[in-house]
C-alpha cells in the first residue's frame, strides 16, 4: 500500500469517527433537551445518570476504537506491521487536524 493510500483511508477514518462524534454529541444534546423538562431530584436519577453517562461512554470507545483500529489490527495479523502504524499514524493525523479546525471554529466564532 502506497503512501497515498494510506493517506486516504487515514482521511476516511477520520472523517468516519468525526462523523460518529457528531452524532453522539447530537443525539446527546436531543436527550438533554427532552429528559431536563422531568428531571428531579430523586436519588435514583442522581444514580441513573452517572451510569448511563459511563455506559455510553465505554460504548463510544469500543466503537471509535474499532473504526480507527479495526483496519491497521488486520494489517499487523497479515504482517504488514509498518502499514499498520502508517494508517494509524495517518488517521491520528487527520483527527488532530480537525480537531484543530474545531477549536479554530470554536475561538473565531
Amino acid at each position: 500500500m502506497n503512501g497515498k493510500r494510506i493517506a486516504l483511508l487515514g482521511l476516511l477514518q477520520a472523517l468516519g469517527t468525526g462523523l460518529y462524534a457528531a452524532l453522539v454529541v447530537t443525539v446527546i444534546f436531543i436527550i438533554g433537551s427532552i429528559v431536563e423538562e422531568g428531571i428531579d431530584d430523586r436519588s435514583l436519577t442522581q444514580i441513573l445518570a452517572p451510569i448511563a453517562f459511563l455506559m455510553s461512554f465505554i460504548v463510544s470507545a469500543c466503537i471509535s476504537g474499532a473504526m480507527v483500529l479495526g483496519y491497521p489490527i488486520a494489517l499487523a495479523l497479515n504482517q504488514r506491521v509498518r502499514e499498520a502504524f502508517m494508517l494509524v499514524a495517518a488517521t491520528v493525523g487527520w483527527l488532530v487536524l480537525m480537531l484543530i479546525g474545531v477549536v479554530i471554529a470554536l475561538v473565531v466564532k
